[in-house]
């Protein structure tokens, strides 16, 4: 524990200065928080936690219907953003067309009075 509470010590201030949610302004304080509050035991279980949802996860990810599932989703995420850019294009290539088809028309008009 030593190990951590000099590396959170060291890091932790300046880290949690930035949040609200503490209000540190000494290393002793925030040392003092540590010891006090419990909060080593609690990282503890939260990182036992973290090790266990790693580990479903990865048991998961041996399971071929879930990787395949997985797959499914990303693809379909993607196909969506790609939809959605398309949906954004379809107007300036609408109006692209609209102006190209203008310019043929004056170019045809022009044509006939010049072979007229």
């Amino acid at each position: 524990w030593k190990e951590i509470v000099f590396i959170v010590e060291t890091h932790g201030i300046e880290l949690l200065m930035g949040k609200n949610w503490f209000n540190f302004e000494f290393s002793d304080d925030l040392r003092s928080f540590l010891t006090q509050k419990d909060v080593l035991k609690k990282f503890a279980e939260l990182r036992s936690l973290e090790n266990e949802l790693d580990q479903i996860d990865e048991d998961l990810n041996k399971i071929p219907a879930y990787k395949n599932a997985t797959t499914q989703i990303n693809k379909l995420n993607l196909l969506k953003i790609q939809s959605t850019e398309s949906e954004k294009a379809i107007p300036e290539i609408s109006d692209r067309i609209n102006e190209l088809n203008i310019e043929i028309r004056e170019e045809i008009e022009k044509m006939i009075r010049l072979l007229s």
